[in-house]
């Protein structure tokens, strides 16, 4: 009987832990008719010791307004990477979505993984840093952060 009930405990709570996981997504979107520069510094990257590093990855916004879509990660020519600052540079064009960060559901705050970011573009620039930086990025949708650039 304890056996029993013991097995039952565990199968429940590795239900209910690993069932409801899902991920915040921190995007840039680019609303405006040019092409912009954007660069975000990892927090706490220290060179060699941070882990795994995920490249930047792109969609239209045609694509990103759909329930479902694929990020299309961006190949080593299509953005720049500073291994000694843990800082990406990236151009993005009109209309085109950028994922910068995602972040699991229990650590939305303690996970954000952005000492900075800017964006540079004909129309003027932002430079936002530490918990600035978090801040701007407004909830759309359940799951998406967005920041926008017009």
């Amino acid at each position: 009987m304890t056996r029993k009930l013991l097995t039952l405990f565990v199968l429940g709570l590795t239900i209910a832990l690993g069932g409801c996981s899902f991920s915040f997504t921190f995007v840039v979107i680019n609303k405006s008719d040019h092409t912009i520069e954007v660069e975000y510094t990892l927090k706490h990257y220290i060179q060699g010791k941070y882990g795994y590093i995920e490249a930047p990855a792109k969609i239209p916004v045609t694509d990103f307004e759909k329930t479902n879509h694929e990020w299309r990660k961006l190949n080593q020519q299509e953005y720049e990477f500073d291994a000694v600052s843990g800082t990406f540079k990236v151009l993005l064009g009109p209309d085109e979505v950028l994922l910068v960060d995602r972040v699991s559901e229990s650590s939305i705050d303690s996970g954000f993984r952005l000492a900075s970011i800017r964006i540079e573009g004909p129309d003027g620039s932002v430079c936002l840093e530490g918990r600035q930086a978090q801040t701007q990025f407004k909830p759309e949708g359940d799951t998406n952060y967005v920041l926008r650039y017009r």
